[in-house]
């Protein structure tokens, strides 16, 4: 008997260190509170705890050059994703509110090398705050991290079958409408059945339960 290939296979995450070059600060962005110090928190008065807030001395943005690859067994799609590169020690050099209201925060990202990174946090719509991120070449992969308390949980992703905390999961998230671009539905007898792989039966990848 042969097991099928596992659904996902994602590398970690990059973790590093968070460096603060004299930038550190309080910032209001909308109803929300920015405090940048040896952490990066997000509140809101209307919140009992910090909306966001990252590790102390812990990067929050980190980064990688990455190779990813999908097989798509009649719909059921696995995901691998490999790391060439990772550029995981954060260095926070530029801190400053725009013309938009928006905090944009900016710096670099080291390793063997260097890559630079901005992150601007404005509030999107009432008690949402939005986050828009960029990095540049050659980093393909962008990693933003939060702390969880204990007893926290992560929900929502969209449509899951996994459950619903999703903590400790890995969960691809591939935009990809449902019986689009799968090409002609495959009418099939009860016989022909059993020689199809089973698609659509593993948590991260369908909706099946």
């Amino acid at each position: 008997m042969q097991l099928p290939q596992p659904a996902t296979q994602l590398a970690d995450p990059p973790r590093g260190d968070l460096i603060v070059d004299g930038v550190d600060g309080e910032w209001r962005i909308g109803e929300f509170t920015i405090v940048l110090d040896e952490a990066l928190h997000g509140t809101h008065p209307q919140a009992a705890a910090s909306g966001w807030q990252t590790g102390p001395g812990e990067a929050f943005f980190t980064a990688a050059q990455g190779r990813a690859s999908y097989i798509d067994d009649l719909g059921l799609v696995r995901v691998s994703d490999d790391q060439d590169a990772i550029w995981n020690t954060q260095h926070v050099t530029a801190a400053e509110v725009d013309s938009e209201g928006a905090l944009a925060l900016s710096g670099t990202l080291d390793d063997v090398d260097s890559v630079t990174w901005t992150l601007r946090l404005r509030e999107g719509a009432p008690g949402r705050l939005d986050a828009e991120i960029s990095v540049s070449e050659p980093a393909n992969r962008i990693y933003l991290t939060a702390a969880l308390d204990d007893g926290e949980g992560v929900h929502g992703l969209g449509a899951q079958s996994a459950g619903w905390d999703l903590r400790g999961n890995r969960v691809p998230l591939i935009p990809r409408e449902q019986g689009i671009g799968r090409g002609e539905y495959r009418c099939r007898s009860s016989s022909t059945s059993r020689r199809v792989r089973p698609a659509g039966r593993t948590p991260p990848t369908s909706r099946a339960p």
